[in-house]
C-alpha cells in the first residue's frame, strides 16, 4: 500500500472512534440515573429547636389542643374581655371643716316660698360680708361617722345650729355646722331632714314682710342638755342652745 493510501486509511479510523465517542456520552446521558447527592436531614435540626418535650409521665394531655400544649406559660391565662369598670369611690368627708352649704336643696326651699308668689336665688359664695339680713336658729338631722374604726355608726340630733343670710337681689343662703361623734370626736356632716326647708322659708318670708304664725320646734322640747363640746355651732358662736 502506498503512503498515501495508509495515511487515508488511518483518517477514517480515528473519524469512526470520534463518532463512537459522541454516540457513546448521548447515550449515557440519556440512560444513565444521575447520582444524588446525600440530603442533609433537617428534620432532626428542626426537631432539637422546637419540638415541644414530653411531659415527665411520657404521655400527652390529648384533652387540649396542640396549639395549647405548646403555648408559653402564662399564655393561656390571658382573655380578650374588656376590662370592667372601676366604680367611683365614694369622696371621704372633709374632716376639717366646721359647716356646709347645701345648695342641692334649693327646690325644697323653692316649693315653700312659691306658696305665697316669693322668688329667690341660692348665693354660692359662703361670706357673710354683703348680707342684709341674718338669724341663726336650728334643724333637725342625721349623722354619720366618718371614722371607720370608731364603733359608734352614727346618731341624730334635733339641735343642729343653722345660720340663715338674706343678700341683696333676692338671694339667700344657709350654713349647717358639723357636729362632733361622742364615741371619737371625729368631725362629721349632717344629713338635714326637711325642717332645713321649712325653717329657711319661714325666715325668708318673715324677712319679705309676710305675717307668719310663731313655728313650735320640735328642738325645744329636748330635756337633755345640749352637749357643748361637740357642736361646730357652739364653738363659733352660732348656736341658739350654746347657753343651756
Amino acid at each position: 500500500m502506498s503512503p498515501s493510501g495508509l495515511l487515508a486509511l488511518m483518517g477514517a479510523l480515528d473519524l469512526s472512534a470520534s463518532q463512537d465517542d459522541e454516540n457513546s456520552e448521548v447515550v449515557h446521558d440519556k440512560n444513565s440515573k444521575p447520582i444524588s447527592k446525600p440530603r442533609a436531614n433537617n428534620r432532626s435540626k428542626n426537631a432539637r429547636g422546637s419540638s415541644a418535650k414530653l411531659p415527665r409521665n411520657g404521655q400527652w394531655d390529648t384533652s387540649r389542643p396542640s396549639t395549647a400544649r405548646n403555648a408559653e406559660p402564662g399564655a393561656l391565662g390571658t382573655s380578650n374581655r374588656a376590662p370592667k369598670p372601676r366604680r367611683p369611690k365614694p369622696k371621704a368627708q372633709d374632716l376639717d371643716k366646721s359647716w356646709s352649704m347645701y345648695p342641692a336643696l334649693h327646690d325644697s326651699v323653692c316649693r315653700l316660698l312659691e306658696v305665697d308668689d316669693l322668688s329667690f336665688t341660692f348665693f354660692a359664695i359662703d361670706e357673710d360680708r354683703g348680707s342684709i339680713e341674718e338669724y341663726d336658729t336650728n334643724i333637725m338631722g342625721r349623722f354619720k361617722c366618718a371614722n371607720t374604726a370608731c364603733p359608734r355608726t352614727g346618731w341624730t340630733s334635733k339641735v343642729i345650729a343653722i345660720t340663715i343670710r338674706m343678700y341683696s337681689g333676692q338671694q339667700y343662703n344657709a350654713r349647717v355646722y358639723h357636729q362632733r361623734c361622742k364615741g371619737c370626736e371625729s368631725l362629721s356632716q349632717p344629713f338635714p331632714d326637711d325642717s332645713y326647708a321649712e325653717r329657711i322659708a319661714y325666715r325668708l318670708k318673715k324677712w319679705s314682710g309676710i305675717e307668719m304664725d310663731q313655728p313650735t320646734y320640735t328642738g325645744g322640747d329636748i330635756q337633755r342638755p345640749h352637749e357643748i363640746n361637740l357642736c361646730e355651732g357652739c364653738r363659733h358662736g352660732h348656736c341658739r342652745f350654746s347657753t343651756r
